[in-house]
């Protein structure tokens, strides 16, 4: 195996890696600022039960919230999958095509 055969594959696990701890940084993110959303509006909607004002809602907008905290988490996860999976196979295979090309 010749230097720049080991070159391209530190090159390929590298940019692996960061993309990978981009992707998770991203899910962390995400699933942080969800969950702030989530308890500002349970103490908001416990605050307006405890003064008992507009019971109905309060129950709606807290339904709503979590349904869109949830489709946004799905979503995000399966696009960071699919991005994932389809960007890495398409990068690493015009990689290692590179390196092959440019050795013969």
């Amino acid at each position: 195996m010749s230097d720049r055969h080991r070159l391209g594959i530190v090159v390929v696990v590298v940019v692996e890696v960061v993309v990978v701890v981009v992707v998770v940084v991203v899910v962390v993110v995400v699933v942080v600022v969800e969950v702030v959303v989530v308890v500002v509006v349970v103490a908001a909607a416990a605050t307006a039960l405890y003064s008992r004002c507009c019971f109905v809602e309060v129950v709606v907008v807290v339904i709503v919230v979590v349904v869109v905290v949830v489709v946004v988490v799905v979503v995000v996860v399966v696009v960071v999958v699919v991005g994932l999976l389809l960007s890495s196979s398409r990068r690493e295979v015009l990689i290692i095509l590179a390196i092959f090309y440019d050795e013969n």
